[in-house]
This record gives C-alpha cells, sequence and structure tokens, in this order.
C-alpha cells in the first residue's frame, strides 16, 4: 500500500503548551499535575486504563442513519476494516490499540484525544494517532465548529478523528487537586518508610547505661528478635529496663485512612 504524509515537519500545539504551562503551577498541595506525572498515582493510572480498555474491547460499527432516523449497519464500509476489534488502524498498530490510546488521551489531556485518517481513492485506508500536539484543534466562538490544523494549515474534518469527554477540561484536569494532594502523600509516604519509618517499640530504662552498654543492648536484642526464624519469640529485659509499644498518633491514623481513600 502506498503511504501518504501530512506533513514533514513537526507543530507543536497552542492547547498542549497552554496545558504544560497550567500543569507547571503547583496544586494547593505544592505539587504540579501534568497528564505523565498524574499516572504515577496507582488510582488514577487503575481507572485511566480500566476505562480505555473497556472502550477499546467493545464491539464497534460503521451505521447508515436514515432520513427517518433508523440506523442501518454497513458491514463493507471501507471505515468498520479499520476499527473492528480484529482490524489494524494502520501498518503498526491495531485498532484496539488506537482506541485505548485515544481514549488515555482524552481522559488526561484537555485537547482530547487526535487522529489523522489516511484517505487513498476516496476511501480511508488508515488511522494514525501522533503523540499530543502535532494536531492542533480549536472551536470558532460563534458555534462551536472544530477547526484542526497541522502545521498551521486547516486539515478537513474527514481526515480527523476526535474523542473527548463531556466537560471542556479533562478528568485530571478536574481533579488535579486531589491528584495533587494523593501526589503529596506518596512522596511523604516514599521518604517515612525510606529512613525506616516509624519503630515499633522503645527500650525504656532509669540507669545511665551509657554509649557502651546502649550498644550491646541493641546487640543483644537484634540476635534475639530480628530476621524471619526469630519471629514471636518472648523478649527478656534486664536492669529494670521497660519496652514501651509506639502508638500512631491522630495525624498518623488520618494519613493511613487517607491513604487508603
Amino acid at each position: 500500500m502506498r503511504r501518504f504524509w501530512p506533513f514533514a515537519r513537526k507543530a507543536i500545539s497552542l492547547d498542549v503548551e497552554v496545558e504544560e504551562l497550567f500543569a507547571s503551577a503547583p496544586t494547593a498541595a505544592g505539587v504540579s499535575v501534568s497528564p505523565e506525572s498524574a499516572l504515577r498515582v496507582p488510582a488514577v493510572a487503575a481507572a485511566v486504563r480500566t476505562i480505555s480498555e473497556a472502550a477499546a474491547s467493545l464491539d464497534r460499527k460503521v451505521v447508515e442513519i436514515a432520513a427517518d432516523g433508523t440506523e442501518t449497519e454497513v458491514r463493507d464500509h471501507p471505515a468498520a476494516r479499520l476499527i473492528r476489534k480484529d482490524a489494524d488502524a494502520s501498518e503498526w498498530q491495531s485498532a484496539f490499540e488506537l482506541i485505548r490510546q485515544l481514549l488515555v488521551d482524552a481522559l488526561t489531556r484537555d485537547a482530547g484525544g487526535l487522529a489523522w485518517v489516511s484517505w487513498i481513492g476516496g476511501e480511508p485506508r488508515e488511522i494514525v494517532r501522533y503523540r499530543p500536539g502535532y494536531i492542533m484543534a480549536d472551536l470558532t466562538q460563534d458555534s462551536g465548529e472544530p477547526i484542526y490544523r497541522i502545521q498551521g494549515r486547516v486539515v478537513p474534518l474527514q481526515q480527523i478523528v476526535h474523542v473527548r469527554g463531556p466537560f471542556p477540561s479533562s478528568p485530571v484536569t478536574l481533579a488535579r487537586e486531589a491528584i495533587g494532594a494523593a501526589l503529596s502523600m506518596e512522596r511523604h509516604a516514599s521518604r517515612l518508610f525510606g529512613r525506616g519509618a516509624r519503630p515499633s517499640g522503645i527500650i525504656r530504662t532509669a540507669k545511665n547505661v551509657g554509649d557502651d552498654g546502649i550498644r550491646k543492648m541493641l546487640a543483644g536484642w537484634r540476635a534475639a528478635h530480628e530476621g524471619p526464624d526469630a519471629s514471636g519469640r518472648t523478649g527478656i529485659l534486664w536492669d529494670g529496663a521497660e519496652w514501651q509499644q509506639m502508638q500512631l498518633s491522630s495525624v498518623d491514623a488520618q494519613f493511613l485512612e487517607l491513604r487508603l481513600f
């Protein structure tokens, strides 16, 4: 199949520049939220993956709508051969992968998911999803009709596939404060556990045992109670020493509740 590419040079969309500028502004939690950083939150990544893969797994068909509103499936339409579940949208990407990626873009980027349709001989031959920013999408102020551009040149509507959500902004943008709080909690948890977290308890003694005594006490305690085979052993203290269990504070408990939420 002979391949036709719209333009050789690349263009950066103004929508992407504004989106990146907006994402660089920190949230109330003090962190910036971008489409890439948002997906580092497990809850966000799981939600985006679930929605995009579920949509890409649905049956797809091309229908002809008559004047009375009735719909008739057109099985031999050229577009149907590009979007059905077992089809290839292009030489390197299946229809499943294409729709999944367009949904990921629509969920994480305000510009939505955009792809270019290659027409040859009056028929669509492939659908290509380029990197974000290659295709620019603008809405006219009067009617809201979309205008698509590649490298500043207007592209006919029939050459573009555009997937957007019901709101002007993507779900990631609308939830950026909540995602920012989740990112901040992830960093706090990483620093907390990276530094050894909170000890399970402490050994208290009224006597001044000195540095050498502390080292011997810790060495003896670790030898008796640390390791996979020492779990559950009864602790023995000496010279009036006492074991004090460490309790979670109200702040720690709230942190765990927020992590669970």
